[in-house]
């Protein structure tokens, strides 16, 4: 039933100038157009700030979105504080790694444990 509506389609191996089955069921076209359909409504960034307006509101701190750049971790969003603090943050600022941040992404891509 599903092979018919395209969720499913059996893995074929090629030998030769032939393919056979093998048995195993891999995502059809169906499946993967909803995949990819439901990949691209999907918007973390989106998400993630929504949790930080959240989170800012509940601590009362300021709240900094950061992602793996490839110089390190990067603030790409900030939830301001409504208690004024002087601070050197915006988005686009590199954390060491001996910050909280870098020490939330050190370990995943230093391999690591702290």
């Amino acid at each position: 039933m599903l092979e018919k509506v395209g969720n499913v389609q059996r893995r074929k191996k090629r030998r030769g100038i032939q393919s056979i089955e093998v048995g195993e069921q891999i995502l059809g076209a169906l499946a993967l157009r909803m995949g990819i359909v439901d990949l691209r409504q999907l918007n973390p960034v989106r998400l993630s700030r929504a949790a930080g307006i959240e989170l800012e509101q509940r601590i009362h701190h300021t709240v900094a979105l950061s992602v793996w750049g490839n110089a390190g971790p990067t603030v790409i969003h900030l939830e301001e504080s409504s208690h004024p603090i002087h601070m050197n943050l915006r988005p686009g600022t590199v954390m060491s790694l001996t910050t909280a941040t870098g020490k939330v992404f050190g370990p995943l891509f230093t391999g690591k444990k702290s």
